[in-house]
Order: C-alpha cells, then structure tokens, then sequence
C-alpha cells in the first residue's frame, strides 16, 4: 500500500482509504490480507476500469465505480455509492439461495450494470436504471427501491414500496412464487 500512504486514514482499529481514485495497476498493489480482515474501508473514492477478481473490496462509502467487474465472494457493502456500466457477479458456481453471497446496498444508484446470481437482500433506497438482473434462485428482499427499464431473468425477490417502470418481466414468473400478494404494494408502469 506504499502508492496510497497519503490517503491512509486510521480510525480506531479500521483503516479507511479516503478520497483516492484507483485503477488496475493501484488494485492490483493491495495486499489481498488486508481486505480478508475486514478492517479496510473505501470512502469518496473512484474505481475506474478494474477487475477487481478475488480482492473485492468490502465496505465502500460514497464513492463511484465505472466499468468495473465486481465478484462477490462473500458479504459486500455498498452505501450511497454511484456504480455505472459495471458487472455484479456472483463467482461461485455452486450458489444457492441460502448462501451468503450478499451484496448489501443503501441510497446508492446502479445504471447499466448487470447483476449476476447475487443476493441483494438489505438493499433499500437504491435507484436501478437499465440493469440487467439474472438469478436462478432467490435476489433477496429489497425495499424503496425504484427499478427505470430494467430487464429481469428469473430473478425473484421479495419486493417492498418498490416501482418498476418500462421494465421486462417477460422471463419472470411472479405467480409461481405467489407474488400477486405484495402487488398492492408496488408499482407498474408501462411493464412487460
């Protein structure tokens, strides 16, 4: 971490990158450990073009992401974070919906980012423009969200004081999953 010593922040026993803007090259120099722990946070910072692989970082606070591969290994957070033209993919093959591949997400927006197989329970307050979801089991349970021509596989979720609008359903089997009951709740707009 010599390239990011000035941008070290320590508060407590957690370390918080603050105000930085990282890139492949930058990523690639982050001791791997030090994301294991947990201690390390993101805050005001920029991640442009990276593929992130297995050092995905796990807490990550206002700050953007552009065209990034972002895999999701294990519990990821995300507050009031702008992530634009990205991928958001589940790495493990043998996922299931009770694994703890979770991506928590608050106040955040997400436009032309396609999300794969991940769990998205705690999301809430998060704006989605033209994403692209696909799971094969269970996306969570997500509250005030709004949805803008977003396009979804299979991806059934618990939805809560949710809109969608202009968005494709044309995959989705909402009444195998008895999900005319929490309709009332949410809206369509112009949805297929």
């Amino acid at each position: 971490l010599k390239i990011l010593r000035r941008e070290l922040h320590y508060y407590g026993e957690n370390l918080v990158i603050d105000n930085f803007e990282l890139n492949q090259e930058i990523w690639d120099s982050v001791d791997e450990n030090l994301l294991d722990i947990n201690r390390l946070s993101f805050t005001d910072c920029i991640f442009k073009q990276i593929d992130f692989q297995t050092k995905t970082p796990k807490r990550v606070y206002n700050s953007k992401f552009q065209a990034c591969k972002i895999y999701v290994y294990r519990r990821i957070e995300l507050k009031d974070c702008v992530v634009f033209n990205c991928e958001i993919i589940n790495s493990d093959k043998n996922t299931n919906m009770y694994n703890n591949f979770s991506i928590f997400i608050d106040g955040s927006e997400l436009t032309d980012t396609r999300i794969i197989e991940c769990n998205l329970t705690g999301a809430k307050d998060v704006k989605f423009h033209q994403c692209i979801f696909t799971n094969k089991y269970n996306m969570g349970n997500l509250q005030n969200c709004s949805f803008n021509r977003c396009s979804f596989t299979n991806a059934i979720g618990r939805y809560y004081k949710c809109g969608f609008n202009q968005c494709n359903f044309s995959q989705q089997m909402f009444k195998e999953f008895n999900f005319d009951a929490d309709d009332v709740i949410n809206t369509f707009e112009k949805c297929k």
